[in-house]
């Protein structure tokens, strides 16, 4: 991609849509971030085209698993229509000249989409080819809240088709081959069949179950006539005489084979259904059907099997795609490096960090388990505990007395006024100490997780800001963040500290501080602006083998999930080596001050030092950065200290593999010096080795 792509400040984007030309697949076009760009070499590079930025965004709800919002026209691999989300659909008929390649809105009253923003292309295939340079004739346009749209010729206004029964909400639209066209609504309860002007539901043709559920319709590219209806979780059926009459499967149990990432198999499903979305046949092989389920990828062969019978196998060719959203890599002295993925597959252990995981190591068998955080006992390093939920299961939190190897589900809960999630910090396999997501309260265990009591602040000290009381407000919010707020002494086994981030005169900002395992509390006199440390993604750590050291990064979050949205901040990274009562900031030398990391870790000690390594990812005054403010240039990446936080090392950027997805956490390997591992937004975890 461009190097403007990745040098622009990033959030958690993900690609909006992707067209391939029929009629010359070396040609690609790519929307995202609002802008489009083409490729003329299958892919081997891209360059910005000629579009006007509009609002384009692949991570709007589940408006992103629908397909066709950019199409390409099959025979002119040069036009090109794509469907914005706010201000309607552009054509080109240059495309492939890149940044010279004109966009305009289509002409005729092609409305802007509702704020389901669904916006679907077709071209009809059986239309012939007409026009200067040649086009296909006829193209549909499916706007969320208003209806199809249909144009007749190359060039030609785009006309609603306001026919009696017309859908005004489509989440799937194709075009079959004998020019039919076939809409699935939005209420997952109709199937709509275009055929002229006539509008009419097929719904009631197909088995009992289906309606209610469908998720897509796909049109066989060259047999007229041959259909396949699919719902998201509870089977499917197949049509060869247009709708007319369906055989298949409902109510089916998922049959999914997934040798490459078994874990995939697992979350390929809703329910005991089959979990599909965007499903589309090869083209160059129409036996095959290829679909979207959850987080992999996967295929199966047609025609699809009829009622009776083994359910269809799927299987995963997802090898490669890692589509997990990182929240902590954790290594424990002396064990694997332990993976939690927040929604997405509870937690992951990985004992060979140079090949990906293919297996859960807790939540194996509940649907969409979410992995929070995860911190391993200060007195015993094999000792785990994590905290994990399902969205179908319920709250799955347990622990681990071997590494991480095999985990025992929790007897009982704190009594959460809202979801749980958060972090959690031990001090051994008995006392933990949990500070939920919601500005819920804070609890403590003393019995490895059998009962859970409220953690009382009420006699924390006169110097607390606001006096506070045993439910006190500011311990973080939304459970998507990245945020840990707990930490466990390293040395002095049964201290804790919490930190409380609310604007000041809102809660009771700054450190508390528990000697006795989490049952009494005392407010430290910080000197810090704990105000400057109250980001969503704020990151609180103890150092292994220094009594009473903590890190604390400010983990900025921006606007909409863009940590770099309404940079800078200016919040710094500080420290404390007294148990959290003085603090201080990290400056770092001349050229590397770290001004404000949005995470940090701790690795091995470097050979010939005495310190453990320091790991940061943030903004950087950087001479070779792509960012200046109020003349400084700066840079954002990964950088490491090895000399207790006096200079620093770049050891990668903005990218560090070029893989372009929000970092999210950063963390340094315990046992092995050199080692950095990073989270990202949406792509799973990568790491680095710089002796």
């Amino acid at each position: 991609m461009p190097s403007a792509t990745w040098a622009a400040p990033f959030s958690n984007d993900g690609v909006y849509e992707i067209a391939v030309a029929p009629s010359n697949t070396n040609v690609i076009y790519v929307a995202y971030k609002d802008n489009i760009y083409v490729s003329i070499n299958k892919g081997t590079s891209f360059v910005l085209t000629g579009f006007s930025p509009q609002h384009m965004r692949g991570n709007e709800g589940q408006y992103r698993v629908y397909p066709f919002k950019m199409m390409v026209d099959p025979v002119n691999a040069d036009v090109c229509i794509v469907v914005t989300q706010s201000n309607g659909a552009y054509v080109t008929t240059n495309g492939t000249s890149g940044a010279s390649s004109t966009w305009a809105a289509v002409s005729g009253s092609v409305a802007n989409n509702d704020s389901n923003m669904v916006g679907i292309v077709g071209f009809d295939t059986s239309s012939g080819t007409g026009g200067s340079p040649t086009q296909t004739n006829i193209c549909y346009i499916a706007v969320s809240g208003t209806g199809v749209y249909k144009r007749t010729t190359p060039g030609g206004s785009f006309t609603l088709q306001n026919t009696t029964g017309m859908p005004t909400q489509c989440v799937d639209m194709r075009v079959a081959a004998d020019g039919k066209v076939y809409c699935v609504t939005a209420d997952a309860s109709h199937l709509w069949q275009l055929s002229g002007t006539t509008w009419t539901d097929l719904v009631g043709n197909l088995a009992a179950g289906m309606s209610g559920n469908l998720s897509a319709v796909v049109c066989h590219p060259t047999t007229a006539g041959t259909l396949l209806a699919i719902t998201f979780g509870n089977g499917y059926q197949e049509s060869t005489n247009f709708g007319v009459t369906w055989v298949g499967q409902v109510n089916v149990t998922a049959n999914m084979t997934a040798t490459d990432v078994p874990y995939l198999a697992t979350l390929f499903r809703s329910g005991t259904g089959i979990g599909i979305v965007s499903p589309i046949i090869d083209p160059s092989n129409t036996a095959v059907l290829w679909v979207s389920g959850q987080q992999g990828i996967f295929t199966t062969t047609l025609p699809l099997n009829a009622s009776g019978g083994a359910a269809q196998p799927f299987t995963s060719v997802g090898a490669g795609i890692e589509n997990l959203v990182a929240c902590r890599v954790l290594i424990p002295p002396g064990n694997s490096a332990v993976m939690t993925c927040s929604e997405d597959c509870g937690v992951l252990r990985n004992t060979n960090k140079t090949k990906y995981v293919t297996a859960q190591s807790w939540c194996t068998t509940v649907f969409l388990a979410g992995g929070w955080w995860a911190d391993y006992a200060s007195n015993n390093s094999s000792f785990l505990v994590a905290l994990t939920d399902a969205e179908a299961g319920g709250e799955q939190s347990a622990f681990s007395s071997d590494g991480g190897s095999t985990w025992t589900k929790m007897t009982a809960f704190p009594a959460f006024n809202g979801v749980g999630a958060g972090c959690i910090a031990a001090a051994d396999s008995n006392h933990w100490v949990w500070a939920p997501v919601n500005n819920d309260n804070v609890f403590r265990t003393a019995n490895g997780g059998s009962s859970w009591s409220q953690l009382d602040f009420t006699g924390a000290g006169t110097s607390v800001p606001v006096a506070p009381t045993n439910s006190v407000t500011g311990w973080g919010n939304n459970k998507f963040l990245n945020r840990c707020i707990v930490a466990a002494d390293r040395v002095n086994i049964g201290t804790f500290y919490l930190q409380n981030g609310g604007a000041p005169g809102f809660s009771c900002e700054g450190i508390f501080k528990s000697t006795d395992n989490g049952a009494t509390w005392t407010y430290t006199a910080n000197t810090i602006t704990q105000g400057d440390q109250g980001f969503g993604n704020a990151k609180l750590l103890a150092v292994p083998g220094n009594a009473g050291h903590l890190f604390l990064s400010p983990g900025s979050s921006g606007s909409g999930g863009d940590p770099a949205s309404n940079w800078p901040h200016n919040k710094p990274f500080v420290r404390s080596t007294d148990g959290g009562t003085t603090w201080s900031s990290v400056l770092g030398d001349g050229s590397h001050a770290i001004l404000e990391p949005w995470s940090h870790g701790i690795g091995a000690i470097a050979p010939g030092k005495t310190y453990p390594s320091i790991y940061v990812y943030g903004f950087v005054p950087n001479p070779i950065g792509s960012y200046t403010f109020g003349g400084v240039t700066y840079d954002f990446g990964v950088y490491r200290s090895i000399d207790n936080c006096v200079t620093w090392q770049r050891l990668g950027g903005q990218y560090p593999i070029g893989w372009f997805d929000a970092i999210r956490s950063v963390d340094g390997d315990i046992n092995n010096y050199g080692y950095v591992y990073i989270g990202t937004q949406g792509s799973g975890y990568e790491y680095g080795y710089f002796p």
